[in-house]
């Protein structure tokens, strides 16, 4: 039992030696312009009218630290659609991430509004094969923070 208690203590002490923090998730969202103006449950994006949308996640403080956030979007069909992987940091530059021939540009959080953090990645709609195979219907966005699920899943539209 001692000896789980100082494994723990070590955790613990070494996680806050790397100085990184996982703040609270506020929301995870897809913004772009929409079809309709109306508020809606589900957005809902035309192929026609948005070239590309934007992958939206806010925190409630600064995400600090190395950390790796993985954008999944998974199509109506439940498919995996694309991974888009996201190094976040406190420096700019670039990072080694595996699986990826070329290191990444790391993401620094942004101040959003009502002192909130905002991280952001394109996602592109037009000229993709969401158009040329007709992937349209409701997708779903799923967020995964170090390796693990963070901020739930959003569910948005695409159509033609």
């Amino acid at each position: 039992m001692r000896k789980l208690a100082l494994l723990a203590l070590f955790g613990a002490v070494s996680f806050a030696a790397a100085g990184a923090t996982v703040p609270r998730c506020r929301s995870l969202e897809v913004v772009g312009v929409q079809v309709s103006k109306k508020p809606a449950t589900v957005p809902s994006f035309s192929a026609r009218k948005a070239v590309d949308v934007t992958l939206r996640l806010t925190t409630e403080t600064r995400m600090t630290g190395r950390h790796l956030l993985e954008w999944r979007l998974l199509t109506p069909s439940g498919n995996l659609y694309q991974s888009l992987v996201t190094p976040v940091g406190d420096t700019p530059g670039t990072r080694e991430v595996p699986g990826y021939p070329d290191p990444l540009e790391v993401a620094i959080p942004a101040p959003a509004e009502l002192k909130r953090w905002k991280l952001e990645k394109p996602f592109p709609i037009g000229g993709t094969m969401i158009v040329t195979g007709g992937l349209y219907g409701e997708w779903r966005l799923e967020a995964i923070l170090d390796g693990a699920p963070y901020c739930g899943t959003t569910r948005f539209r695409i159509e033609p």
